[in-house]
């Protein structure tokens, strides 16, 4: 039988990508306090490289970060075939901007200054929903991606070479 994966109250494994180290910190210190295990990486390079290693629950990430934005790591990670669940958060919210991080493939959308309750919440809410392990959505980068994943112009580093994409709407 396959394995279903944790539970919402199980410990998961969550990425946290965020520039912000105080805020890394802090945010990490109260996933684990909830039984998680965390992992920090400070810009979408740590995030990629994190990712290589697989077997992520959950992704918290910041949306302006130096270099690679959340939205454009978002929008690669997807094209990539990355199913992790996605929890974007930013001290720069907008419904313009959380309709757009949306609409790019986060699940969800928290603005910076996050209550713990509310933080503790939704990542509950999403870790309820993930994919689990065995449907091939949640984990490690697909291989073919493990080699371009310093590309971050949105090309699938595995890609057919028709330069058109993953496809999909707004896609291209």
């Amino acid at each position: 039988m396959p394995d279903p994966g944790p539970g919402p109250t199980a410990a998961a494994r969550i990425l946290l990508v965020d520039d912000d180290r105080a805020f890394r910190v802090s945010t990490s210190t109260l996933l684990r306090e909830e039984g998680h295990r965390v992992v920090e990486a400070a810009d979408a390079l740590e995030a990629v490289e994190a990712l290589k290693t697989g077997g992520f629950d959950l992704i918290l990430l910041d949306l302006r970060m130096p270099g690679v934005d959340g939205i454009q790591l978002v929008e690669v990670l997807r094209r990539w075939g990355e199913g992790t669940p996605i929890l974007m958060i930013s001290g720069f919210g907008t419904v313009e901007t959380a309709v757009k991080a949306l609409h790019t493939g986060a699940d969800d959308f928290l603005t910076k200054p996050v209550e713990p309750d509310v933080l503790t919440g939704k990542v509950a809410d999403l870790l309820e929903r993930r994919p689990s392990l065995s449907d091939g959505h949640a984990g490690a980068l697909p291989r073919h991606a493990e080699g371009g994943a310093r590309r971050y112009d949105g090309a699938h580093p595995g890609g057919d070479g028709d330069g058109k994409g993953a496809g999909g709407p707004g896609h291209p």
